[in-house]
């Protein structure tokens, strides 16, 4: 099953499981093209908040151009990889500065497809555009073929977002803080939020998805930090994007007042300049609630 997976490539070696590792494909290719292929890729099928969201798609994938090692991350399957061997193929009739991205059959991997809900056929680079494509089947539900796009992504570590807001009378202030291992410290005051290391993507097009697995979540089961200062506080996100040109975070979100009466809201975080104490971070943004 995993032939028609991924396409492999031939390297004779054995498995490097532990890091450091030899480089794969030292040499092998151009590296005028393929050293570009360096850094996060975040693709999404649609929407990443709100009622659709269950049936959305974001992936990410990590490559360092030093070591030809990827990480993978697929979590609205629940799936993830680190630390993965890759390198470079073309056929006879691949497009110009189009190159298959082979990768090994290790057992992460292997275990990507164990519950057969994502397929991935091929991943693919354009060294023109900066782009990986996956050729995937998404099997949840009717199965639906598709080219999912990952553009690189922005690169919001270090950086820090504050905004205030007033909604239904009642003030709010609230910090984001992007930290190095990809997630992000969410802090607003008024609601006893203080989440420290909450999971989010975002990519070219500005779409944030958070990390909400346990939105609905199990009998017995806790919710994430998130989800139940939100959820004690009655509000819920809508929406978020991230604007590069206006150094900004917009959230849409609702609050049910003390009435029952629902306030729906924009909130813009804009980026913090210049030195900031330590100890007046971290940050603050709504991640979803459904």
């Amino acid at each position: 099953m995993l032939s028609a997976l991924f396409a492999f490539s031939a390297f004779g070696s054995a498995p490097c499981l532990v890091p450091p590792c030899p480089d794969p494909v030292a040499n092998l290719f151009p590296a005028s093209q393929l050293d570009k292929l360096n850094g996060q890729y975040v693709g999404t099928n649609g929407p990443l908040l709100g009622l659709a969201m269950s049936h959305t798609l974001a992936i990410s994938m990590t490559f360092d151009n030093t070591t030809h090692h990827f990480d993978i991350d697929i979590p609205a399957i629940g799936k993830s990889c680190k630390y993965q061997p890759y390198g470079f193929s073309v056929t006879s009739n691949s497009p110009k500065n189009t190159w298959i991205i082979d990768i090994q059959e290790y057992p992460c991997i292997a275990n990507l497809a164990d519950d057969e809900l994502i397929t991935l056929k091929q991943v693919i680079y354009n060294s023109r555009t900066d782009t990986v494509s996956l050729d995937l089947v998404d099997n949840r539900g009717p199965s639906r073929g598709m080219l999912l796009e990952l553009p690189k992504a922005p690169k919001l570590y270090p950086a820090v977002f504050e905004g205030a807001k007033t909604v239904a009378g009642k003030k709010l202030t609230g910090t984001m803080k992007f930290n190095s291992d990809s997630t992000m410290a969410v802090k607003i005051p008024a609601i006893n939020l203080d989440c420290k290391n909450e999971r989010y993507l975002v990519e070219a097009s500005g779409q944030m998805w958070m990390d909400f697995p346990d939105v609905e979540p199990k009998s017995g089961a806790p919710g994430s930090c998130i989800f139940e200062a939100l959820r004690d506080a009655d509000a819920f996100l809508l929406g978020a994007t991230y604007s590069a040109k206006d150094e900004a975070i917009t959230i849409k979100a609702a609050y049910n007042d003390d009435k029952q009466k629902t306030h729906v809201f924009n909130w813009t975080f804009k980026k913090h300049v210049g030195p900031k104490k330590d100890d007046a971070l971290p940050g603050s943004l709504f991640p979803p609630v459904y």
